[in-house]
């Protein structure tokens, strides 16, 4: 599924690449030239992993990873914690409301409003690349 997922969104890259501007279609020295030998690469290693993996790690004893979890879950609640405390602050600080403001349409000219918009992206950043790992 992985393998494959990887394929096509190689190839749409490639044919993005190969696409003139304001054209939908390809070029045809684009099908000559595409080359299919990274997904093929991929696809053989991660069927490779697929059928070795289970035997490979079948005599062997689970992973304990509780002092790792336990590390990261204490350093997302004091991140989380900071994040709010910062806001508040912040919100407080420009005379703002802490639930239901409306802002005005220049805003992102304010420099006041900076600290918010950069928490408000940390706290994003941190949660979304935490889904990825």
């Amino acid at each position: 599924m992985l393998a494959g997922a990887c394929a096509v969104g190689y190839t749409l890259l490639q044919l993005r690449a190969a696409t003139p501007a304001g054209s939908t279609a390809a070029t045809p020295e684009f099908y000559s030239q595409v080359s299919l030998a990274l997904p093929a690469a991929v696809t053989a290693a991660y069927l490779a992993f697929y059928s070795l993996g289970p035997r490979l790690m079948a005599g062997r004893p689970a992973l304990s990873c509780k002092s790792a979890m336990l590390v990261y879950n204490g350093y997302q609640a004091l991140f989380n914690a900071c994040c709010v405390c910062v806001l508040l602050a912040e919100v407080r600080g420009n005379g703002l409301r802490v639930w239901a403001n409306v802002l005005p349409h220049s805003w992102r000219d304010r420099p006041q409003y900076g600290r918010i918009a950069a928490v408000i992206w940390l706290h994003y950043n941190n949660k979304a690349r935490a889904a990825h790992r």
